[in-house]
């Protein structure tokens, strides 16, 4: 299973961001490799269609769950449609989200 949390920085222990598009990173875990890695949001900083454009690189990156504190609508549509879990209100760093939402 591969995770993205929407963060605010590059590492486990960054704070998750409140918004999916405008994450400045997405952190992606394997919980069972216990690995992270970090995948720059080229559209964070964009005008419009950020978080849709934010979910397709998500699918494009084979992630089965996001975890964020929100998502749009529209966002949210393309993820579920392409079998992605969306997973808003959370809240902490990147580890901590993972954990908690591990434990659910």
């Amino acid at each position: 299973m591969r995770i993205a949390i929407a963060a605010l920085g590059p590492d486990p222990d960054s704070k998750t961001s409140p918004s999916l598009g405008r994450a400045r990173y997405f952190i992606l875990a394997d919980p069972a490799a216990k690995d992270f890695r970090a995948v720059a949001n080229p559209y964070a900083g964009e005008k419009t269609d950020i978080g849709v454009r934010a979910a397709g690189l998500l699918v494009e990156l084979g992630v089965d769950a996001v975890l964020a504190g929100n998502c749009g609508p529209r966002t949210a549509l393309v993820l579920r449609e392409a079998g992605v879990h969306v997973g808003i209100a959370y809240k902490g760093t990147a580890r901590e989200v993972l954990e908690q939402y591990l434990r659910d």
